[in-house]
């Protein structure tokens, strides 16, 4: 199955993508997506508890100078317990262009 934005990074696994993919609740559904990691300033909507999907979210501008390497410690938890428990894991940021990981 195709996902517009996205790009499978570990099949089934690791997905890297965009706002507008995190956003969508039944594409998220359709690929089993488990966990999401927002690496952006935007909130995302909460999702309706019965969905399941556990998130993350890195509070960060989307500019040159951002410091990422503060975050990366509990990024590299989230995505290795989200895979670990057998979940799949989106990671997005606004526009997927600037996502370190």
């Amino acid at each position: 199955m195709v996902w517009k934005n996205v790009d499978a990074i570990i099949e089934n696994k690791l997905y890297l993508g965009n706002l507008v993919a995190a956003r969508s609740t039944r594409s998220l559904s359709d690929h089993r997506i488990t966990h999401v990691l927002s690496v952006c300033a935007d909130l995302i909507p909460a999702e309706l508890p019965q969905s399941g999907i556990r998130r993350m979210r890195i509070p960060i501008e989307d500019v040159d100078y951002a410091d990422l390497l503060i975050h990366l410690p509990s990024a590299c938890q989230f995505i290795d317990h989200a895979i670990r428990s057998g979940g799949r894991i989106l990671v997005h940021d606004v526009q997927a262009s600037r996502i370190p990981f």
